[in-house]
């Protein structure tokens, strides 16, 4: 699986693993927690890294529909263009 290029506001392919990984350790600390301070601790954990998981993803929707926009403004203008030619 290719790997994109981080910036501030995107997560690429293998920091997502990382993440995944983490969140699996957590979860797996927390059934392991022998005392409730403990369990209590690693649940809230879980609790950000699921909200982190899903800020994650809804930005990831919004920069992609981004690009797309992007994209679709290059086309027609490129069309746009090509047609004024012909004419």
């Amino acid at each position: 699986m290719a790997t994109e290029t981080p910036t501030g506001n995107n997560i690429n392919a293998e920091e997502y693993e990382q993440f995944l990984a983490e969140k699996e350790r957590v979860t797996q600390a927390m059934n392991d927690a022998e005392s409730e301070f403990m369990f209590v601790t690693y649940s809230q954990m879980l609790s950000a890294l699921n909200k982190r998981q899903i800020a994650a993803t809804k930005l990831n929707i919004v920069l992609g529909n981004k690009a797309i926009r992007e994209t679709k403004k290059q086309k027609r203008e490129a069309f746009k263009a090509a047609k004024k030619g012909d004419e």
